[in-house]
């Protein structure tokens, strides 16, 4: 064996040698890319997935910014809605007690000519002045419940809608 190799001239040898050498380097090569193609995938997928969490921040940040604002606005309503509410809370009170005052002196002075009015809840006890006064007093109570309840509940609605992006 060793005879047929001597037939080989030496320059083949250090062909076969680079030749060698060059397919080693480029396996080498190759090798080397696929993980520094791998590194540079990872960094571009950790820039992406960067740059998605900091455009989503901001997203929120901006609707948090924006739902701030509708609920102080929301809050100055209700404010002020609740004022009106207290207003027309005042004035039914003041028309029960001058209906109330307009009954009791009818009813004092028996200007119907007619039975007076007796008063018949709890217990059939007082007079039918003063049932007309317990009356406009839960007259304006339910009114006001009322109102207070109304507006309540429409900023409840301004709320989710602003909530839900209706």
């Amino acid at each position: 064996m060793f005879r047929f190799l001597s037939l080989i001239p030496g320059v083949h040898y250090v062909y076969a040698g680079i030749i060698g050498a060059l397919i080693v380097g480029f396996i080498a090569w190759s090798v080397h890319e696929q993980h520094v193609g791998k590194d540079r995938e990872d960094k571009i997928i950790a820039a992406s997935q960067l740059a998605a969490e900091r455009a989503a921040e901001r997203v929120i940040h901006d609707n948090d910014v924006k739902h701030a604002a509708f609920v102080a606005a929301l809050e100055k309503d209700y404010e002020s809605q609740h004022a009106a509410d207290l207003a027309a809370h005042s004035a039914d009170a003041q028309r029960v007690r001058q209906l109330e005052a307009s009954l009791t002196h009818a009813l004092l002075e028996g200007s119907g000519g007619g039975p007076a009015i007796h008063g018949g809840g709890e217990g059939g006890t007082g007079s039918g002045a003063e049932g007309i006064a317990r009356l406009g007093d839960t007259a304006a109570e339910l009114a006001d419940a009322d109102r207070s309840l109304t507006t309540a509940l429409g900023m409840c609605v301004k709320d989710r809608d602003a909530l839900t992006g209706k």
